[in-house]
């Protein structure tokens, strides 16, 4: 899938992977070689994402051409919360869209639980590899919950509904499962009273902890938050960073695109700051942002302080 196309995948709709099993983003799934990993690492030692010579360019070949990732090699570590930051447009997002394939690479590779993809081609009429595909990208994205700036709820379904949708279209559960794993992921971000509520009747930052819940009833083994705070007031945005603080608590592998450095500092295991869709700066985040190194990112710190 490329740039502008990214968009039109049948799993997406209005900025938002629609859970359900459909056709695969070009490339392909395959296991990890054992060679890729350390075979004496302790799960806590080996990256559970690991990015390899990852790039991504929108419009390509056309005047408009945007070279937005550039060769990004990155691990993330089981139970890292890694903090993103950096200026509009320096490839935050689309790094994060990628990891998920909702945006895939143009050239590089994504390991992931033991998985890799890289931007292989199969042979459109090879339908059984297609249908592997489509089900290896289905069960990646299941894996890898992410909440977006805007809400994207079903104004015609309730709390509930909304929350159960992903877990009845994408893990072949039956209602009653479903609803279970809906309401204890609407517990968990102090929604569960508002189940039969519909999205109107709801605050930003209540629909924004319904989307949070919609993302854990997957039981995803990564969460991706991409500015989920940036859309609401001050006062709705300190009670949703303070979920994510208590998924980090739990141990919740997190990776988060954010300009809430306050945030960052406290709840961060690391910050990583991007400039033009490379990696400037990457280190344990107090320390990071308290002492950056980065000319750009010391700018981008006082630019925010002011």
């Amino acid at each position: 899938m490329k740039g502008s196309q990214a968009m039109n995948d049948p799993l997406v709709k209005n900025g938002e992977e629609l859970l359900t099993t459909g056709t695969a983003a070009e490339g392909e799934i395959t296991s990890a070689p054992e060679t890729a990993l350390d075979p004496g690492a302790t799960p806590e030692e080996t990256p559970i994402i690991s990015l390899r010579k990852v790039s991504k360019t929108y419009n390509a070949g056309t005047a408009k051409e945007v070279k937005v990732l550039k060769g990004i090699n990155l691990d993330i570590y089981p139970g890292e919360v890694v903090v993103l930051v950096g200026p509009s447009g320096c490839g935050k997002s689309t790094l994060l869209r990628s990891m998920n394939l909702i945006a895939p690479p143009d050239t590089g590779s994504i390991t992931f639980k033991g998985k890799t993809w890289s931007n292989s081609q199969i042979d459109f009429f090879d339908f059984k590899a297609r249908k592997a595909e489509a089900q290896a990208l289905a069960q990646w994205r299941m894996s890898m919950g992410m909440v977006f700036q805007s809400f994207n709820l079903f104004p015609h379904k309730t709390v509930l509904q909304n929350a159960m949708i992903g877990p009845l279209r994408a893990k072949n559960i039956n209602r009653d499962q479903a609803e279970r794993l809906a309401r204890a992921g609407l517990k968990k971000v102090g929604m569960d009273q508002k189940a039969d509520f519909f999205p109107s009747a709801l605050s930003g930052g209540q629909k924004q902890r319904v989307a949070i819940a919609r993302a854990l009833a997957m039981e995803p083994d990564v969460m991706l938050f991409d500015e989920a705070t940036s859309a609401l007031d001050p006062e709705l945005r300190i009670d949703i960073l303070e979920e994510m603080k208590q998924l980090a608590a739990e141990g919740m592998t997190m990776i988060v695109v954010t300009h809430e450095l306050a945030f960052a500092r406290e709840v961060g295991s690391r910050v990583i700051f991007m400039e033009s869709g490379q990696i400037a700066e990457d280190g344990p985040a107090k320390e990071t942002i308290d002492n950056p190194t980065h000319p750009r990112f010391i700018e981008f710190l006082r630019a925010l302080h002011h």
